[in-house]
């Protein structure tokens, strides 16, 4: 599927700046983005995700997962 291109607000060299529906406009590193190649059960057509979490936390156990393909789908990780 890719990135959804009409959250994608812009690209500088390797980051890019993201719309997300629950987060906001957040900054990508595309060497951070988490590839399913076949998508995670319940969402087969969402193959690219990044997480987030509080930049605040100096240890965060909390973790936000957002896809890169839609930005209306954002799920919680907490280990």
């Amino acid at each position: 599927m890719g990135l959804m291109h009409n959250a994608v607000i812009c690209h500088r060299e390797n980051n890019m700046l993201f719309n997300s529906s629950q987060l906001g406009t957040v900054e990508v590193d595309e060497s951070t983005i988490i590839n399913f190649a076949q998508g995670i059960p319940a969402l087969e057509n969402c193959t690219q995700f990044k997480l987030f979490h509080n930049a605040d936390s100096a240890n965060p156990s909390v973790f936000w997962m957002q896809s890169l393909d839609d930005a209306g789908i954002t799920r919680h990780v907490q280990h």
